[in-house]
């Protein structure tokens, strides 16, 4: 495994056991700790959502351990567009969920604790809450002057009634991936990575059961 790798993971601490229990069950699914194109996102239940229909939801700011500038912000709102985008859910103004932060003592750099979150979904009006933190972000040089953009982030759905974590994914893609592998192409650019992984986990979430606003029972 790549230094790069090790120091993302160990990174990952003040974050408590989430990477730990989802690494746990890629083993135990046959999968290696570096899992290829085809076994990512990787998806972990660890309760059940909330029932009924499920529509209101707010992205919290994602925390940055990557040391790429606005590594946060920008996967953050990719991820906020393309879930509404996608699961036609109404989701949380950016500027509504700061205000909550900013009401709260809250810096966007860091994670509220569950106490807090719990308020942010209740100030929202949120059924569920989207955290996330962005491991790594860096845009690699290559021949010719193209850039590889590589990206490792860690999404989790919370239940906004206490904040608990109730399902965990893990994705890890860079941008040649794409060349020979969907018929995409090659992707030059963190935000255009960024926008194709959340797509990604968006899909992997409803082929789990996480049904889309409008088909919600």
């Amino acid at each position: 495994m790549s230094s790069d790798w090790w120091h993302a993971m160990a990174r990952w601490g003040r974050w408590g056991c989430c990477l730990g229990i989802l690494l746990l069950g890629m083993l135990g699914s046959g999968c290696s700790l570096l899992p290829g194109f085809h076994t990512l996102p990787y998806s972990q239940k660890m309760a059940p959502l909330p029932p009924g229909t499920v529509c209101q939801v707010a992205v919290l700011p994602f925390v940055n351990e990557s040391g790429f500038p606005l590594a946060g912000a920008i996967a953050g709102k990719v991820f906020a567009s393309e879930l509404q985008a996608e699961g036609d859910y109404l989701v949380s103004q950016e500027g509504d969920v700061l205000k909550v932060y900013q009401q709260l003592h809250i810096l966007p750099a860091w994670p509220p604790t569950e106490e807090q979150m719990q308020i942010i979904a209740n100030r929202l009006h949120a059924q569920l809450l989207i955290t996330g933190i962005v491991l790594e972000m860096r845009e690699d040089r290559g021949e010719h002057g193209t850039v590889n953009p590589r990206i490792i982030e860690e999404i989790q759905i919370r239940d906004g009634r206490n904040g608990q974590v109730l399902w965990t994914t893990f994705h890890r893609r860079q941008g040649t991936d794409y060349t020979k592998t969907m018929h995409f192409g090659t992707i030059h650019t963190v935000t255009g990575l960024s926008k194709q992984m959340a797509v990604e986990i968006i899909n992997l979430w409803f082929k789990k059961g996480l049904a889309k606003c409008n088909e919600s029972s």
